[in-house]
């Protein structure tokens, strides 16, 4: 990495205590994951954080909602070069870009605080003995949300 820092283009930082101020200047952020597991963690934070991702389809695992709202895929090393070299070059496709991942996130926190107080809408909590008396959610799995109510985790049978 600090060879390549070394370019009058490329600035190297090493170790920061947040990445917030570099998420605040960034004009895209590069995922090029080529292996891995579940849903990558610096694609969440960056669309969390407002900046459109240039990613591998690995990167963009789990997160086919935000592809070109806010996620730019490509296929390859060729790929990425031509797809950031284009992004970088035409600051309006980037913009354009950032616009339709705000109003992609501003979708999904609305429909996703919708589900979370739909779901806690139906749970009634037994006072006496601070269990679930009442869960009326079909195929729905939750368990992080189970934890805080002292209840065992895991997913509810579709109640009839």
């Amino acid at each position: 990495i600090r060879h390549h820092a070394s370019a009058s283009n490329v600035v190297f930082h090493g170790p920061v205590e947040t990445l917030v101020p570099h998420y605040q200047n960034a004009a895209v952020s590069v995922v090029p994951l080529t292996a891995g597991t579940g849903m990558s963690i610096k694609t969440i934070e960056s669309l969390f954080h407002g900046v459109p991702v240039l990613s591998s389809a690995v990167g963009a695992r789990g997160l086919h909602e935000f592809v070109d709202h806010g996620i730019i895929c490509y296929e390859d090393r060729d790929g990425l070069t031509d797809a950031l070299t284009m992004l970088l070059a035409n600051p309006e496709i980037l913009a354009n870009a950032r616009a339709r991942l705000h109003k992609r996130l501003g979708e999904y926190i609305a429909r996703t605080t919708a589900q979370r107080a739909e779901f806690f809408r139906h749970i009634e909590i037994d006072a006496t003995s601070n269990t679930v008396a009442d869960v009326n959610i079909v195929g729905v799995c939750y368990p992080s949300m189970a934890v805080p109510l002292g209840i065992n985790s895991k997913c509810f049978p579709a109640k009839r």
